[in-house]
This record gives C-alpha cells, structure tokens and sequence, in this order.
C-alpha cells in the first residue's frame, strides 16, 4: 500500500476512534467528490435545537510540524478549500488535520496497558472563506496549535451542529 494511503486509512481509523468516545456514528460517503470523508452524526444529543447534529469532515494526514508561529501550515487544494468554504449546506464542515511521525513504524505503540495513537488532529472551518480564484491552485491553511482535536472539542463542535451554530458566528 503506498504511504499516502496508509495515510488516510490511519487519519480515518484516528477520528473514528476519536467519535466513538463520544458516542457518535461515523458515515463514510461510497465516492469522496464533496470533499466531505467522513459524518459524524449523534442520535438523541441532549440540549440543542436538534437531536440528531452532524458534521462532514475533510480529513487529511500530515508528517509536518508546527512552524516557529505557531502554526501549522497545511497546503489545500482549490477543490477541498472550495468545498469546505461554502455556506450552501445543511451540515457545518471541518477540515481535521492529523499530525503523525514520519516513521509508519512509530505510527501505533502497543504495550500490555494500551494501544497509542500518535500523534494528534488538529480542526479548522473555512466556512464562509472567500472561494479561490479561477486558476489558483492551492491555498496554504494556518492551522493554530490551539485547535487540537480534543473529546471535549468535538463536542463542542457537535454541540454547535445541535444548536445550528455556526462556528465563525463567534
């Protein structure tokens, strides 16, 4: 299997993991061409307007660093910046971002108490983004350290979709 796709099978396999500590049902679409990898949906969700929130996800998986601004520079391309930034859909879209080691082997540590997965996600909306001009490419996204992709996060995240809450309203 070539490393891009161990890539994405392990970033998968991440927020999958991440979503069922909290109880959520992951869905992935049978063709990816709205950018959105994986829902993520609750049934019952207590508190918010609606009782069944969702949120679509891009998921990308990267070996890079956090640059000396803190940072994470992530190069997007024109289709998923476009996908993401666009307030034309029912469900709010994130782009998650997982950070792992360069070496696949230091991917998954196992030992007799635990099975860790290294290393972190990290979360960012676009929405309401300005759409890339015809002919751009790519858009680098700055990914702060501040948005690590926590249990309590994706929460609040979920609990924004159940009271239809945008997350740049803020």
């Amino acid at each position: 299997m070539y490393k891009t796709a161990r890539q994405e099978q392990f970033s998968v396999a991440w927020v999958r993991a991440m979503a069922a500590t909290l109880g959520l049902n992951t869905s992935k679409p049978d063709v990816d061409d709205d950018s959105v990898d994986l829902s993520l949906f609750a049934k019952d969700w207590e508190g918010g307007k609606i009782s069944r929130p969702q949120i679509d996800v891009q998921i990308k998986c990267t070996t890079q660093e956090f640059n000396d601004d803190g940072n994470l520079h992530y190069v997007l391309s024109a289709k998923n910046y476009n996908d993401l930034s666009t307030t034309d859909v029912i469900s709010p879209r994130y782009l998650f971002v997982v950070t792992i080691p360069e070496e696949k082997t230091k991917w998954v540590t196992i030992t007799s108490k635990a099975m860790v997965l290294k290393n972190l996600g990290y979360w960012f909306s676009l929405r309401s983004f300005d759409e890339l001009a015809p002919g751009q490419e790519s858009k680098t996204i700055l990914i702060p350290r501040a948005n690590v992709l926590t249990k309590e996060q994706l929460y609040e995240l979920m609990n924004r979709a159940s009271l239809m809450v945008d997350i740049d309203s803020d």
